[in-house]
């Protein structure tokens, strides 16, 4: 898909939609208010306030799609020997370690 063909699917999408998509490319929140025609202000006290809101989800999911992406990467090059990458595991081990204990 080209960047035309994403903008011109991405511009029929439902505001779920829309959300989920620019979230999972790391859009910033005013950005994707303003895409989806409402105040960088509404939108994040929407985020903050309201999690179970659809647009909410959209938002959380859109983001840790892209994030399971990045580190199902980072996993498979570490795995092959990079160090960066194994490096990079590790800390998301500690932190994984970290959110056990504060669950």
């Amino acid at each position: 898909m080209t960047s035309q063909e994403f903008w011109q699917t991405l511009s029929k999408l439902n505001k779920e939609d829309k959300v989920f998509e620019l979230a999972a490319l790391f859009m910033e929140v005013g950005d994707i208010a303003s895409f989806i025609g409402t105040t960088a202000e509404e939108f994040g006290n929407l985020l903050r306030l309201h999690p179970e809101n659809t647009l909410a989800i959209a938002y959380a999911r859109g983001r840790l799609k892209t994030k399971i992406m990045l580190r199902f990467d980072a996993l498979k090059f570490a795995i092959s020997g990079s160090p960066d990458a194994t490096k990079e595991m590790m800390i998301h081990m500690i932190e994984q370690s970290q959110s056990e204990q504060d669950a």
